[in-house]
């Protein structure tokens, strides 16, 4: 990710997160065309992830509202998903290459949401509609709760019907 001369902003098109019980952090690997980024990502960003995200979203509007807009956006998710806890990295190394993220830009708007994942090789950006970033917000909140970090998300109308089960 990065070229001489210093880091380097690249978009990515696909962002898949994964906990490590070894490193007690998540791992973030983004795709694009042309090469990919691995990061890892502290409990303390993650969460301000989560929170800052889900209250950006909020803007000036209702929360009430946003919660059905998250519920409406993941229901296929959550059905697809049921109770399962996602997949948890134990045995295997992840390979990190881009570093450990320092700090995490959010900005959203009516069409969508996009997150800017800053480490000290360069920066990732990812970017999506507001029905994407509510299922990426989702991805991230089952894998906080897997971790053990944090037990209620930040909309009322999941916290029930999205459970995980820790430990497997």
């Amino acid at each position: 990710m990065a070229t001489v001369g210093g880091p380097v902003s690249q978009t990515y098109s696909s962002l898949t997160v994964g906990y490590s019980d070894s490193e007690d952090r998540l791992w973030l690997r983004l795709v694009r065309d042309g090469g990919e980024a691995k990061f890892w990502m502290t409990q303390r960003l993650a969460i301000a992830l989560l929170d800052q995200s889900y209250g950006l979203m909020i803007g000036s509007g209702d929360a009430a509202d946003l919660d059905r807009e998250h519920h409406v956006a993941v229901e296929e998710f959550v059905r697809q998903q049921g109770d399962q806890a996602p997949p948890r990295d134990r045995e295997s190394q992840i390979e990190v290459r881009s570093g450990l993220i320092t700090s995490i830009n959010v900005s959203a708007a009516k069409e969508g949401v996009a997150w800017t994942f800053v480490s000290t090789q360069g920066s990732a950006i990812f970017q999506g509609s507001r029905t994407e970033a509510h299922r990426l917000l989702e991805v991230f909140w089952r894998r906080i709760q897997a971790a053990g970090w944090r037990q209620s998300p930040p909309w009322n109308a999941l916290s029930s019907q999205a459970s995980v089960t820790k430990g497997i």
